[in-house]
């Protein structure tokens, strides 16, 4: 007959404790690829709507310049956009196709990023038939106001 002393068997584990422990590092380890999942995708919810607006206003802009539509008529035709490169953490480079019934051309983009919400166009160019069109240029209003003065 063998008697355990109480030191012997308070040394002894449960069987069955090593699996409780797998599964719960497991499922740990669950939790925290999901959350880093629900993070990025919150991150690309709150960008996307900003780049989303950057991809229809460019095009819009093209559409509406006077100096393009004289270059290469109407109706514009703008196609879908590359990246080309990159101006350090903040500026993304785009280069659209550009075509009318008269000519075509590359417009280059330069999309300044603000914050996550917020992107703006820095520069927007056409290179048509070895000339180049500065759109956000044609933008500027004359307003043509008389000061009085006879120079």
């Amino acid at each position: 007959m063998s008697v355990k002393s109480d030191f012997e068997s308070s040394m002894e584990q449960p069987r069955s404790s090593g699996k409780k422990w797998f599964a719960c590092g497991g499922i740990g380890c669950i939790l925290v690829l999901l959350l880093c999942g629900g993070g990025i995708a919150g991150i690309v919810a709150m960008i996307w709507p900003a780049v989303n607006t950057i991809a229809q206003e460019v095009p819009a802009k093209l559409m509406e310049s006077q100096p393009l539509i004289d270059a290469v008529g109407e109706p514009i035709t703008v196609g879908t956009p590359v990246q080309k490169g990159q101006e350090g953490e903040a500026v993304i480079i785009f280069q659209y196709p550009v075509s009318g019934p008269e000519g075509s051309g590359t417009a280059t983009a330069n999309v300044r990023w603000k914050s996550f919400s917020e992107w703006s166009i820095d520069s927007l160019t056409v290179d048509v038939d070895e000339q180049t069109i500065d759109v956000l240029a044609s933008e500027e209003v004359e307003l043509d106001i008389d000061d009085g003065k006879n120079y």
